[in-house]
């Protein structure tokens, strides 16, 4: 596993680019109310791509256009593998946000396709190391140090 690498910064929020996965998950309603709370600042800090890519706070930084900021506190994750591990990110950063049913559901059937993803890729790796495996998607494949099962046990895990 690579070394977490994150760093702090101040960027504009206007130069900041929502993640279209968010954006299907969970919508793009301006919460006024929410936008309200930010007047006096926006006390967490964004987590952003370097490119500038928002990963978790698509609703702060909405906030922080609408009230003209200048300026807010981002973390830029440099750590990220893939686009599986972006998209996980984005859905594990929104786990204590009040969601509608449709937006769990949205998250759930993400959250399967990234473990099907990479259930498949383990089963790939596991016929390049010529072991034994058997494909079918009732049986779990074991692959050392790695996780197991169906997909959608991993996905009800979490």
């Amino acid at each position: 596993m690579a070394a977490i690498t994150r760093t702090f910064e101040r960027r504009d929020p206007a130069k900041l680019k929502k993640h279209p996965k968010n954006l299907e998950i969970y919508g793009d309603a301006v919460d006024k109310a929410f936008v309200d709370k930010c007047r006096k600042g926006i006390r967490l800090p964004v987590a952003i791509l370097p490119d500038g890519t928002i990963l978790s706070g698509h609703r702060r930084v909405q906030a922080a256009k609408i009230l003209k900021f200048a300026l807010i506190d981002v973390i830029v994750v440099h750590d990220l593998a893939d686009e599986l591990e972006i998209i996980e990110f984005i859905i594990d950063s929104n786990a204590s946000r009040v969601k509608t049913n449709e937006e769990t559901a949205r998250e759930d059937k993400e959250l399967l396709r990234i473990e099907s993803e990479r259930a498949a890729e383990r089963q790939r790796e596991s016929l390049k190391k010529g072991e034994k495996t058997n494909i079918s998607p009732e049986i779990p494949v074991v692959v050392p140090g790695s996780t197991t099962g169906r997909a959608s046990e991993v996905v009800a895990e979490k």
